[in-house]
This record gives C-alpha cells, sequence and structure tokens, in this order.
C-alpha cells in the first residue's frame, strides 16, 4: 500500500483500520488514525505475518490516536507510533514476534564500510579531509605495520640521517 489513507473507521472485534494475516505487507506513506475497534485499532496481526511500515503518519496527540491502541497481535500491543513513524512488525507463530522501530538504512560506502576519504567539494576548501568508520582492511594494515615496525628482523630506518628504530 502506497500513500492510502485509513481513517476514522470501526471494528467490533480486530483491527479497525487495517487487518492482517498470513502474508507479508508493506505501507508507505499514507495515514492511518482515528480507527477503533476491541483489539488493534490502528492494525491488527494474525500470525504468520510480517508487516514493514515506512514514513507514514500513525497519529500524533489524542485526537489522532487509534483506539484502544496503533498494532496489536494477541496479547502484544502496540500504541504512539506517531507522525513520520518507520517500524516492523514480525511474528511467525502466534506467541514469537514483536515490533519494533525501524532505524535509518545502513549507509553504504564505496569499498565496503571501512577508512574513505571524503571528496572535496567543489569550490570550496575540504574541512577534515579523514574521516573513520569501522574497517577490517584498516585494522589489518595497522596491524601489519605495527608487526613490521616490532620485528627486530626488520631493517633499520633513518630519517635525516637520526636512527627511528634501534635494536
Amino acid at each position: 500500500m502506497t500513500d492510502t489513507t485509513i481513517v476514522d473507521n470501526t471494528a467490533g472485534m480486530q483491527g479497525g483500520g487495517l487487518y492482517f494475516s498470513y502474508c507479508d505487507a508493506t505501507i508507505t506513506g499514507g495515514v492511518v488514525e482515528q480507527n477503533t475497534a476491541a483489539e488493534g485499532g490502528g492494525m491488527f496481526l494474525q500470525s504468520p505475518v510480517k508487516v514493514n511500515v515506512n514514513m507514514s503518519d500513525w497519529g500524533f496527540g489524542q485526537n489522532q490516536e487509534n483506539v484502544p491502541n496503533d498494532v496489536q497481535h494477541y496479547a502484544n500491543e502496540y500504541g504512539f507510533f506517531g507522525d513520520n513513524v518507520s517500524f516492523f512488525c514480525e511474528y511467525i507463530v502466534w506467541n514469537a514476534g514483536m515490533c519494533a522501530l525501524s532505524s535509518a538504512p545502513p549507509r553504504r560506502v564505496r569499498g565496503g564500510v571501512g577508512l574513505t576519504r571524503r571528496r572535496r567539494p567543489r569550490g570550496r576548501a575540504a574541512v577534515a579531509p579523514w574521516h573513520h568508520t569501522r574497517s577490517p582492511r584498516w585494522t589489518a594494515d595497522a596491524s601489519r605495520r605495527a608487526d613490521h615496525r616490532a620485528s627486530p628482523s626488520s631493517p633499520r630506518r633513518t630519517y635525516g640521517g637520526r636512527k627511528a628504530v634501534s635494536w
């Protein structure tokens, strides 16, 4: 479902706005608010079910809330998701599962996560040209360099006529 408005609906038992059962669903954008049911005013889930909600409005403030809650799966109730919220729900059997807020997608770096060089903005000087993210490659290189420097069999290096490492 994309940019769908589900507002001011009522159900006698479950799922005032939405009811999902035995499916995978994705909700992107749209509004789900002011819906009422005995269980799951905004959405009721019957397992097995998997629902992803992306940047949707589930009501903010008492006048917009789903009653009695935004999402329910039998005994588990979730409420107060609010405006522009992203969350997911996954229940594989009736008593095993959860709903949780989604975080922002991980930032991708060309060549994997690692020490990356920021590109210089056009027309301006770059500030702080290196920033660090975790990188197994960088740690491997650093330990290799450290091992090389600490090794008694490594050749002595001189800088400007002075010995850098002496054994």
